[in-house]
Parts: C-alpha cells; sequence; structure tokens
C-alpha cells in the first residue's frame, strides 16, 4: 500500500485466509486484498490472483454498499430472524444496522447530490 489512509480493514473469519483494507481518497476506493485460499488453489484461472488491487469509483462503491445493504436489511435479515426465532434464540435488534445504513445514506446525499442538501 501506497502511504494511504486505511478506512476499513477486515479478515475472513474462516482461519484468517484473507485480509482486506479499503482505502480512499475524495473520488477513489482502492481495496487492497491477499486470500490465502487463493493462493493455495489448484484452479487453473485462480493462479496468481491471490492478491491484488481493485479500484473503483467512490460514488459506485457506496451506491453498491447502500444497494446490497438495503436488500440485506429488508430481504433477508427477516429470514434469518424468523429462522433464530424458531430455533430459540434471541431476537436481533436490527435498529442499530438501519441506523448506520441511514447514516450512509445521508453521508451520500451530502456528497453526491449537492442539490439535495438542507438549506
Amino acid at each position: 500500500m501506497r502511504n494511504e489512509v486505511v478506512v476499513y480493514q477486515t479478515t475472513l473469519v474462516a482461519e484468517a485466509a484473507g485480509t482486506y483494507y479499503f482505502c480512499s481518497t475524495r473520488d477513489l476506493t482502492r481495496i487492497y486484498y491477499e486470500n490465502d485460499f487463493l493462493k493455495f488453489t489448484d484452479c487453473p484461472e485462480y493462479k496468481g490472483k491471490h492478491k491484488g488491487v481493485v479500484e473503483l469509483s467512490l460514488k459506485e462503491f457506496v451506491e453498491d454498499v447502500l444497494k446490497i445493504s438495503r436488500e440485506y436489511l429488508e430481504k433477508y435479515a427477516p429470514v434469518i430472524e424468523k429462522i433464530r426465532l424458531e430455533h430459540g434464540e434471541e431476537p436481533n435488534n436490527y435498529d442499530s444496522l438501519w441506523e448506520l445504513y441511514r447514516e450512509v445514506e445521508e453521508l451520500y446525499e451530502k456528497k453526491f447530490r449537492p442539490e439535495n442538501r438542507r438549506a
């Protein structure tokens, strides 16, 4: 990584199989990744593709995050919750996830749709 500010870092849960660093500039998202599962694969189409950098526009990245998050909260969270309750587990509180969703949505609107700013 260059001298970039890491906005977010995560590791795949399974055996620490991969690490991802999300960096951001004003208009660009850069994701550095290293995936150990791919590093040791026998599949020729993935040889040498276990680490690298993906770049995309910050606007498109945030739009995708919002789309995927909303779909999860509306379609899948209720199904998961129903199954969990059927198995006697405690209910989850999705309010905090909705709050984070709305916070990102608001920041998106302020940055990428200045015409929607409140006076």
